[in-house]
């Protein structure tokens, strides 16, 4: 039989977890679902993504890191190509990281949207994955640190996309 000293570690237990799963939530944590097709075919509008907290991400956000950030009063999701310090030209169809082509097939450019940007303090410069349809920094311009939420590091739903996400061009991190 249960005795009233067993209900109650049981009934602590269930407390300490529920806290210890919402203080994780809280603070390291946030979900995101994807709204449009603008980092097609890396993520589909309706996917549900997991977030890592910006003030939880231990290192800076590197290129290539796919973030979710505040703009214009919404969430917006994609792809930082340059950082602090960099310099982003798209030129002649290509796109240019301090000087060396980006080679990737989502990255082909019209010469409509030839542009150099030279990204300052606390800024990012963001591209979608799907350039023919993504709003991104070559409409809105640089963006600030201040406004990433967070990190992408899994699409939980639906459940035939459950994955740990990777970064497809951990080549150019190196």
């Amino acid at each position: 039989m249960i005795n009233k000293k067993q209900i109650l570690e049981l009934i602590l237990a269930s407390f300490t977890a529920v806290f210890l799963a919402a203080f994780i939530r809280i603070f390291f944590f946030d979900t995101y679902i994807v709204t449009n097709k603008s980092m097609e075919p890396t993520f589909f509008e309706g996917d549900q993504i997991l977030l890592l907290k910006k003030n939880f991400i231990f290192n800076k956000v590197k290129n290539f890191d796919v973030i979710v950030f505040e703009y214009d009063n919404s969430n917006l999701v994609k792809r930082v190509i340059g950082k602090e310090g960099d310099k982003v030209e798209i030129r002649d169809g290509g796109l240019y990281l301090n000087d060396n082509l980006i080679e990737h097939e989502y990255y082909i450019f019209s010469n409509d949207d030839d542009g150099l940007y030279i990204v300052g303090s606390n800024q990012y410069f963001v591209l979608g994955d799907n350039i023919k349809v993504s709003e991104d920094s070559r409409y809105f311009g640089l963006i600030d640190e201040k406004d990433i939420k967070g990190q992408v590091i899994l699409i939980f739903s639906p459940k035939s996309r459950f994955q740990l996400f990777s970064n497809i061009f951990h080549k150019y991190n190196e």
